[in-house]
């Protein structure tokens, strides 16, 4: 690379198709591996499969306003349950079943009759 002759390049190029052609064979082999004693040792796939997924877990860093109007950063689980709280509390509302609208039936139902005989004993 330092020479940047179309030589050395071409030379560098054979051996990284090499290297990663026999990886590719020892991550199938393991793979393979795996695969064929899954049945027996379920432990050791769920291993494999965990070791390749990436998860991140947790809340991020939060911006919310304080009780003086100042725009604050939330970054540990305490602050951010109150910031979370905050929000959504300010958000819904208690109702107190006083604001109802009545409702108009669009439908008309017939009038419902119960005889001795369809009640379950």
């Amino acid at each position: 690379m330092e020479t940047k002759s179309a030589q050395a390049q071409k030379e560098y190029k054979i051996i990284r198709n090499k290297v990663r052609a026999e990886s590719r064979k020892i991550i199938k082999k393991e793979q393979t591996y795996i695969a064929r004693c899954c049945k027996d040792n379920p432990k050791k796939f769920w291993k494999y499969v965990n070791s390749k997924t990436s998860y991140k877990t947790g809340v991020g860093d939060l911006s919310y306003v304080d009780d003086n109007g100042d725009i604050k950063i939330a970054t540990d689980d305490q602050n951010k349950a109150e910031a979370l709280v905050k929000l959504f509390s300010s958000v819904f509302t208690i109702d107190d079943g006083n604001h109802l609208k009545p409702h108009r039936c669009v439908y008309a139902m017939d009038r419902l009759v119960f005889e001795e005989n369809d009640m379950i004993y």
